[in-house]
């Protein structure tokens, strides 16, 4: 592994809720345990088994590494084998194989979700700008909320206390108020409200400049917040995140914090391709984990 146990374990302690390091250090330490007791040939098929079923509990709400135990518990049955059967050579090689990768999964999405700053994120070569373009085909439609508002219309605009009670419990998506952010981070915004929408969560697209009329004044300043866009062109990603952090404002970022007990997710790069990839990951690798919280 690439850190010590102990190290890993203070290391999440720092990122987790201390339930959540706890069971995700245990996960690492099951894998050390398969790595240290079992890759033998006296180690049975049932002992493996046993293992990765008890890893696979500590970790069932990350799909993607629950995909690959699964994928692994398997090939590990090897057909007809009965769960007594000891391990052979080939069996234990591909073991160690799977423990090292399995660690360098959760490394990285562990150590690197919550809180990521990119120095050179890959850039989307021409070849790729179609699977981009694919992933930001968002489909434009009223939200459950839109539709509740047009239900009561009347008493909701005589009463302004009411929108602002319906949106306090949604997400405020933030980009800059910039001709680029327009055309760009503003699509970021609507693929992330779109997908937050999957997940049963209301959102509300709104510029930098606005929020920071609207939050006081409309009691928004608690509630949940992704801003997307960097400090040079969405004031809440300057203010609010690079300086009170003292984070580099030049690099591509993505991270999830708590500010003052707002959930707080950010996403930019350096340029509008490194912003569009970034966001892209954001949805892909992040936004569960922002959920899960949120509704905690």
């Amino acid at each position: 592994m690439e850190y010590k146990i102990e190290n890993v374990e203070e290391k999440l302690r720092e990122i987790y809720p201390e339930k959540d390091a706890q069971r995700f250090a245990n996960s690492f330490r099951i894998i050390l345990d398969i790595q240290r007791d079992y890759c033998n040939t006296n180690t049975r098929l049932e002992d493996i088994d046993r293992e990765l079923e008890l890893l696979r509990e500590h970790l069932k709400d990350k799909k993607e590494i629950i995909n690959e135990i699964d994928n692994f518990l398997k090939r590990i049955s090897f057909g007809l084998r009965g769960k007594n059967e000891s391990l052979s050579k080939e069996d234990v090689k591909e073991i160690e194989q799977f423990g090292k990768k399995l660690t360098e999964k959760m490394n990285a999405r562990f150590f690197d979700a919550p809180d990521v700053q990119i120095q050179r994120i890959k850039r989307i070569p021409e070849t790729e700008i179609k699977d981009v373009k694919d992933f930001y085909t968002v489909e434009l439609h009223l939200s459950e909320l839109q539709k509740s508002i047009l239900g009561a219309e009347a008493e909701l605009w005589a009463d302004e206390k009411i929108l602002p009670a319906l949106l306090k419990s949604g997400v405020f998506i933030l980009v800059g108020a910039w001709e680029g952010s327009e055309m760009f981070d503003r699509l970021i915004a609507y693929k992330i409200a779109n997908e937050l929408e999957k997940r049963g969560i209301n959102s509300l697209v709104m510029s930098d400049r606005y929020w920071w009329e609207a939050k006081n004044k409309c009691g928004y300043e608690k509630s949940a917040l992704i801003s997307v866009g960097g400090p040079i062109v969405n004031r809440f990603s300057n203010d609010e995140i690079a300086e009170r952090f003292g984070m580099e404002k030049y690099v591509t970022t993505i991270g999830i914090k708590e500010i003052e007990e707002q959930l707080v997710g950010y996403v930019w790069g350096t340029d509008a391709r490194s912003t569009l990839n970034a966001g892209k990951i954001f949805v892909e690798s992040h936004l569960d984990e922002f959920v899960r919280r949120l509704k905690e």
